[in-house]
């Protein structure tokens, strides 16, 4: 087999074509696989960008205070609480790196009750993305959820093995820098 047949091999395709090897083998052509991954490798960087707007605050937070608003500016008519299985939530206001950002994100009944409209709430956010880590530091707040980051630390190691071993490993056999294996 020489160089220029080890594209054969790599999984993209190519191999025996005769009549008697037109058995389905997913490393032969492992295409359709392929395409079934690429977008769940794409839910897995959001699942990853969910984490880390929910850790980093955590970590690297800046402490402020906002302004909550019970009715929305927008539309006087509807309320901005929204009822739903995470509670209600608020319009809250407040100013990171020189600029006003407006949230509305999620507390629990128990703390909406005691915030007057135009109150002062306490806010934390990580200075590099105020906007999309922002949320509202009251004692009791349920805001850091374990379950997504060990969910993202499974979804996204099985999504790494498997980039590797439909992307990178076809490419790197196909270099000659890995030796194909043979079963």
């Amino acid at each position: 087999m020489g160089r220029e047949k080890k594209h054969e091999t790599a999984g993209w395709g190519g191999g025996d074509h005769r009549e008697e090897n037109k058995v389905a083998d997913s490393r032969s052509n492992p295409g359709c696989l392929r395409i079934f991954v690429l977008p769940h490798m794409i839910a897995g960087a959001f699942i990853f960008y969910l984490c880390v707007m929910m850790v980093a605050p955590e970590v690297a937070g800046t402490s402020c205070v906002g302004t909550a608003h019970k009715e929305s500016k927008k539309n006087k008519t509807s309320s901005s609480f929204s009822e739903s299985e995470d509670g209600p939530a608020l319009e809250v206001t407040f100013k990171a790196n020189g600029k006003t950002y407006t949230v509305n994100p999620r507390v629990e009944y128990s703390f909406y009750s005691t915030v007057a409209d135009g109150g002062a709430v306490p806010v934390k956010y990580w200075s590099l993305a105020p906007e999309q880590s922002a949320f509202v530091d009251y004692p009791g707040n349920k805001h850091f959820k374990w379950f997504l980051i060990i969910f993202s630390f499974f979804w996204n190691s099985i999504m790494l093995l498997m980039f590797v071993a439909l992307y990178v490993s076809p490419v790197m056999i196909a270099l000659g820098f890995w030796q194909a294996s043979k079963i």
